[in-house]
């Protein structure tokens, strides 16, 4: 009995000596929560001093600012792509509509070329019956095409397009007719190079609605055929100066109307646009040829 005693004297002794995270037992289960709570001793040291690195952390690393951002960023490049799809199309319908163009004028200058040249020809474009009737189907097409949608069907938008085309080349052909053969081959060249010229700088460029190219070629190419109509005709130099000036001006709503056309126009309306565009550079042509036409003798 006294050695019973002493040691449990010995046992209280040492429990207040050691404390509660010092006392050892042979339970196994209350070692294992001595363990738990040492444990949990230490992830609470660590959270004591997370905020110490955690001000370095929301200002260099944030996870959020970081998942954020990337959703930003990811915004962005879709924005950006679809911005650069549809600068993609409307460059592809603009040069597509330059073609077409290109087409008509050609059609309607190698038309007045030979009514200007040949006198059987002179007398059929000048039948008064072929005028009304050029001038009827004029009309007609046009109300077709503002007024319905078969600008949009095909064939029929391609047919009558043709057909418009050649009732204009008629009527074009027809006025022509009474000129001189050099001058209406020089107010041929020179629409036919502005539009050339302007149709090679659309096909080079990314971007069509950017007009300071389109310009700046305009403006090369009109000076250039001042030098060449220089040496071609007797007229002077005022005269020549005054007839670029008109040529940039017309050159300069031309393009404007191309701008307009790739913003308004949807982009399977490239018959309609060029329709319109075909109607300036015919404009065009009327002013050179009351420049600078000379009537048969």
């Amino acid at each position: 009995m006294e050695q019973r005693s002493f040691q449990d004297d010995q046992k209280e002794v040492a429990e207040p000596v050691l404390g509660a995270g010092a006392k050892r037992s042979d339970d196994p289960q209350e070692r294992k929560e001595d363990e738990r709570h040492s444990i949990n001793l230490q992830d609470h040291r660590e959270n004591s001093e997370r905020p110490l690195t955690s001000k370095k952390h929301e200002g260099g690393f944030n996870p959020v600012r970081q998942d954020s951002q990337r959703i930003s960023d990811i915004k962005y490049s879709e924005e950006k792509e679809i911005q650069n799809q549809i600068i993609s199309l409307k460059s592809r319908f603009v040069r597509y509509v330059y073609l077409i163009v290109l087409f008509q004028v050609s059609v309607t200058f190698f038309l007045s070329y030979i009514c200007s040249d040949n006198y059987d020809l002179y007398k059929v474009v000048n039948n008064i019956l072929v005028i009304i009737l050029s001038y009827v189907a004029l009309l007609a097409c046009l109300l077709v095409f503002f007024m319905t949608n078969i600008s949009q069907v095909f064939p029929y938008n391609y047919i009558l397009l043709l057909l418009f085309t050649l009732c204009e080349s008629f009527v074009i052909a027809g006025w022509t007719s009474d000129m001189k053969t050099d001058t209406v081959i020089l107010c041929c060249g020179m629409c036919f190079s502005t539009t050339l010229i302007l149709t090679f700088q659309i096909f080079t460029m990314k971007e069509t609605s950017k007009s300071k190219g389109l310009f700046l070629t305009l403006v090369i190419g009109i000076v250039v055929q001042i030098i060449i109509a220089f040496f071609l005709i007797s007229n002077t130099f005022l005269k020549l100066l005054t007839v670029g000036l008109g040529v940039l001006g017309y050159g300069c709503f031309l393009i404007l109307n191309t701008n307009k056309i790739s913003n308004e126009l949807p982009l399977d309306e490239y018959i309609l646009g060029s329709l319109l565009l075909y109607i300036d550079i015919l404009t065009l042509f009327v002013y050179l040829l009351k420049q600078f036409g000379k009537k048969k003798r």
